[in-house]
């Protein structure tokens, strides 16, 4: 489903936990406000989730972690805060994270050492702190 490059506005409607089946989600660079709801952490069937260049706010959800099938996730160039969940290291199928852009706080978690397909990883632009964590060098 791509929705993307339109000037869509408001939250992310939760309906979208019905599509069981959706394998691709882009949702980027429109107007989209408020938190990232968290059905959108149900879909256990998805392999790509783009919801860059918008205006979600909040905090990387505990349940990212359910995305297990997951191989590209973009959020970058929004508006989330907060520390980034270790609960991320249990993608072990992604290829592609890019949280850039944000204000994202904290160390990196050692976690992402479990990511053990990651190709591409973007943390630019946020308020990271700490040790890069030895699995990056």
């Amino acid at each position: 489903l791509n929705l993307s490059d339109n000037k869509l506005s408001g939250s992310i409607p939760s309906c979208f936990k019905n599509l069981t089946s959706l394998q691709e989600l882009y949702l980027d660079s429109n107007a989209l406000t408020s938190k990232i709801p968290s059905p959108l952490w149900s879909l256990t069937g998805i392999r790509i989730l783009n919801l860059s260049s918008n205006f979600l706010s909040g905090s990387l959800a505990l349940e990212i972690g359910n995305l297990k099938p997951i191989t590209q996730l973009d959020i970058s160039r929004n508006q989330l805060e907060g520390n980034i969940t270790s609960t991320i290291g249990q993608l072990h199928n992604l290829v592609k994270l890019s949280l850039s852009g944000n204000r994202l706080q904290g160390p990196i978690p050692q976690s992402f050492a479990d990511m053990v397909s990651l190709e591409y990883l973007d943390l630019s632009q946020n308020n990271l702190s700490g040790v890069i964590p030895k699995s990056l060098e």
